[in-house]
């Protein structure tokens, strides 16, 4: 009954209220630890059939993750089936989920990443400019990251690292990184290593 309960809440990203759980036994030794199970106090014992019962308006829930957050969320089963769920939804920016979503993304376009999140490109577009942030500024910033990361960390050619970062050549890679950074890819990683 908690995985009926927990994965879709999962899904919606918040926590679906139950208005009660019906179940076939008798009354456990444990019983005062159900209604923190289920977070309700309306637990009915010696039922015909096992059931929850929420309100309806909670079918119409749009999914919330991506296929990218499910392939992560089955790795970790059985754990999340019963642990108790800290939803944060409602408090995560747009900007952070599609930031989160281009480091784990093979496909770095708008499109795949929009469809990822559960929305239209329009709809992605305008949710970040209301934080004040585009797709392109996330995707420049995960790029300089990944530039940082593989000049100061590891001894690939420059060369390399701007094939790995989808430029076709490495001098237009360094006009970039002198921009983001103020300096040279070469400069950067004398200075640092």
């Amino acid at each position: 009954m908690l995985v009926w309960h927990r994965f879709p809440s999962w899904l919606a990203g918040k926590e679906i209220p139950l208005d009660h759980v019906c179940l076939p036994y008798d009354k456990a030794a444990h019983r005062e630890e159900y209604p923190l199970m289920f977070s309700t106090n309306n637990i009915n014992f010696n039922a015909k059939t096992a059931k929850i019962v929420f309100p309806l308006q909670y079918l119409d829930l749009p999914c919330q993750r991506s296929s990218i957050e499910l392939k992560g969320y089955i790795e970790q089963l059985p754990e999340y089936w019963f642990k108790r769920a800290e939803f944060e939804w409602g408090n995560r920016s747009v900007s952070n989920d599609c930031l989160r979503l281009i480091e784990l993304s093979s496909d770095i376009c708008m499109v795949s990443i929009a469809k990822q999140m559960n929305r239209s490109v329009r709809t992605l577009r305008r949710d970040l400019s209301a934080e004040q942030s585009s797709f392109m500024k996330l995707k420049a910033q995960h790029l300089r990251d990944k530039a940082i990361h593989l000049i100061t960390e590891t001894n690939t050619s420059i060369e390399n690292i701007a094939n790995i970062l989808g430029y076709t050549e490495a001098s237009a890679f360094s006009i970039v990184f002198k921009q983001w950074t103020g300096s040279s890819p070469r400069n950067y990683r004398q200075f640092f290593v």
